[in-house]
């Protein structure tokens, strides 16, 4: 989620023959760095090779809600309430997106599940808001 979420928003060029994507979707994408404690943010150090204090500017590199803008991808974020990425990396990413003129939408999913554990339940969902913005072009 979080490599898709930062193509999303650092795509440049048009749709048709540039490095923009049409539209992103994320299950369980960790998207704010920063804000991610305990076994996420060890994840992230792993990921990055150092901690928060020791490279500020890496996490922010790395974080995708560190680069919204108006030419972002529409996104549709998922999450699940118990997950061990918290659903706030999704609701908070979408708020930033809506309030930069960007459609997307987070969705929180009743459970535990995380990512591929949900995609019976995503994948409707999924598939439509591609469609939906994919057939524009």
């Amino acid at each position: 989620g979080n490599l898709v979420a930062l193509v999303g928003s650092l795509g440049t060029g048009s749709l048709r023959t540039g490095m923009r994507l049409g539209a992103a979707v994320t299950w369980s994408g960790q998207l704010d760095l920063e804000h991610l404690r305990g076994e996420n943010a060890t994840n992230v150090e792993t990921y990055l090779g150092c901690d928060l204090a020791g490279c500020p500017d890496t996490w922010a590199l790395a974080s995708p809600i560190d680069h919204v803008n108006h030419g972002d991808a529409p996104m549709l974020l998922f999450g699940s309430r118990g997950d061990s990425t918290p659903p706030s990396q999704s609701t908070r990413m979408a708020r930033a997106l809506r309030a930069a003129g960007v459609d997307s939408r987070a969705i929180v999913l009743p459970g535990s599940r995380h990512g591929q554990q949900y995609a019976s339940t995503a994948m409707a969902r999924t598939i439509a808001f591609l469609r939906r913005h994919l057939s524009r072009g």
